[in-house]
């Protein structure tokens, strides 16, 4: 099942193409690329990183709540699927998240703490 829902990457794709798009290509977030950066790590560790390093020429300036419909965004990119729950917009909620990607598709799971 899915950890996002449409809504919430229907945003995170507005707040990316305001404040991502200017550096960063969609093909540098997809494929390959997400899974060499982001494969076997946490939700919690993405979160962290966009919230204190995107964007680039302002990091740290998005509010919690953009950062998750952004990451809803990129999982959605990546052919996540799409489930009935928003991603929460704090780093603790999502540690029990873990990135799993696979050639053909790519997935999400629920892990134990």
């Amino acid at each position: 099942s899915g950890i996002y829902t449409d809504e919430q990457s229907a945003r995170g794709r507005d707040v990316y193409l305001g404040s991502c798009k200017s550096c960063h290509a969609p093909e540098s977030h997809t494929g390959a690329t997400f899974a060499k950066w982001w494969r076997g790590k946490r939700l919690s560790d993405l979160f962290a990183f966009i919230s204190t390093r995107m964007p680039k020429n302002d990091p740290g300036s998005l509010a919690p709540e953009d950062v998750a419909d952004v990451m809803a965004y990129l999982l959605k990119m990546n052919q996540m699927p799409v489930g009935e729950a928003e991603l929460p917009p704090d780093a603790d909620s999502l540690k029990k998240f873990r990135i799993e990607t696979k050639p053909a598709s790519s997935s999400a799971k629920r892990t134990k703490p």
